[in-house]
């Protein structure tokens, strides 16, 4: 059944803190598995918890769109707020803004990374056989490191976010931001949605 227009400002902004509040979550159980040596598992983690950041970062862009919507654009919202490679492109996006200085470089290495940050997630989890070998692809072969190293810059990422979702008024501000009265395009017909005013709009808030 297709949505209506009605998609109200505060279940948007309920969605996004709520995502956020499980991305750290999520995160927490990798930290736990990693301790315990299963790093397949935590690297998995570690990727779903960047997921719930990037559906916290698409709730809160949509949360400025919302005066705009339309029940198309609703719709195609609602489906990329499940689609793992819009969820994944949105908090990468952030990740790479805030760590890295060349946007030239890792825009263009965007879906790549999304791309194998899905792949790695599912490995961290299932046994597979590569066509290509054919071989047999088990959780083990992702290694300690690269999963500490998934854990610590998805968690780099929620710490930078934390002071801001846990303002005290920061659901008031995600509600006031959709009661703007401005134009803004609709967003792009591409299955990856990163929109440019993602940062603004979680980091354009009064401090009061």
């Amino acid at each position: 059944m297709a949505p209506t227009v009605d998609l109200p400002a505060e279940v948007l902004a309920d969605a996004a803190i709520s995502a956020f509040d499980n991305a750290v979550r999520l995160l927490d159980d990798a930290h736990l598995l990693l301790a315990a040596g299963r790093w397949p598992t935590a690297h998995s983690l570690a990727v779903l918890a960047l997921e719930e950041c990037g559906k916290h970062i698409m709730c809160v862009a949509s949360l400025a769109r919302l005066p705009n919507e339309t029940p198309y654009t609703v719709a195609r919202f609602l489906r990329r707020l499940r689609r793992h490679d819009d969820k994944l492109a949105n908090a990468q996006y952030m990740l790479d803004a805030l760590s890295r200085d060349d946007p030239g470089t890792w825009l263009g290495e965007l879906l790549t990374t999304v791309r194998s940050l899905g792949y790695g997630k599912m490995l961290g989890l299932y046994v597979d056989i590569d066509p290509a070998t054919p071989e047999v692809l088990v959780p083990e072969s992702i290694a300690e490191a690269e999963a500490s190293r998934l854990v610590a810059n998805v968690g780099g990422l929620l710490e930078w976010l934390r002071p801001i979702v846990h303002r005290p008024r920061y659901r008031e501000m995600l509600l006031q931001t959709a009661s703007l009265d401005r134009e803004l395009p609709p967003p792009p017909d591409d299955d990856l949605d990163v929109p440019g005013l993602v940062r603004r709009a979680i980091t354009g808030f009064p401090d009061s």
